[in-house]
């Protein structure tokens, strides 16, 4: 991400988050989907980058990490415009723990 190489750090992040599934690594799932999602907003993913977000604040609210939860929402809100009402779906939004 630091050198910009959006497409390949995606590719890093989706197969850290893979793992960190396989390892039941809760939180680092959450970082990564949420990085994974900016990775795709700067390629002009949109709607890759809201599936992104919208996992990791599904599932940090299940698990009960609000600062993760919050973290991912301002992206969904500054990024793509989502309102306060839109926001509120992901709280009642099934949780996708495998990267199947």
């Amino acid at each position: 991400m630091k050198l910009e190489e959006w497409q390949e750090a995606e590719s890093y992040y989706d197969s850290a988050e893979k793992l960190a599934t396989a390892h039941l690594m809760a939180e680092v799932k959450i970082q990564c989907l949420e990085n994974r999602g900016h990775c795709q907003y700067m390629q002009g993913n949109t709607a890759g980058a809201a599936e992104s977000w919208k996992a990791g604040a599904t599932l940090a609210g299940k698990l009960e990490e609000p600062q993760l939860q919050k973290s991912l929402l301002d992206c969904l809100q500054r990024h793509l415009g989502w309102t306060g009402r839109d926001l509120q779906e992901i709280e009642h939004a099934p949780v996708a723990i495998s990267s199947d």
